[in-house]
């Protein structure tokens, strides 16, 4: 895709018109041979204002949207970030040691002990007992 200025709009064109488009004008340079040095100067000010001026301003629009959707991107992972938390850690097992991963806080050995089983059985699954116990919603 290549971009072009049309009725002070910038377009995206594919490149076979883009090629039709170049065919169909006169290189720059032999407009710029014949003109005064008053004459080129009010040119490169016109051409800067037509082409150069929407084409940076496109762009910079373009790279904003850009910044725009990663940003509501982070944002949304912040947030499931928030609402499936849990803790890793790591503890001694015989000789070595073993990762674990903390799914939630529980008032009780015994509450944790069935949250175990559930998990164990699939009768409910991590997400469920993360987003019952990472906000202080324990049972």
């Amino acid at each position: 895709m290549d971009v072009f200025i049309k009725n002070g709009k910038v377009i995206e064109v594919s490149e076979e018109e883009a090629k039709e488009i170049r065919n169909q004008g006169k290189p720059v340079t032999k407009i710029a041979k014949n003109m005064t040095q008053e004459e080129l100067e009010g040119f490169k000010k016109e051409r800067y204002r037509k082409f150069i001026k929407p084409i940076m301003e496109y762009n910079q629009e373009q790279l904003q949207d850009k910044r725009n959707a990663e940003r509501k991107k982070d944002e949304k992972v912040m947030e499931s970030k928030k609402t499936l938390s849990f803790e890793y850690g790591i503890q001694k097992a015989g000789d070595g040691y073993k990762v674990v991963k903390t799914l939630g806080n529980f008032k009780s050995h015994e509450e944790a002990q069935q949250v175990m089983i559930d998990l164990v059985t699939g009768k409910r699954t991590d997400t469920e007992v993360i987003n019952q116990h990472s906000g202080g919603d324990e049972q």
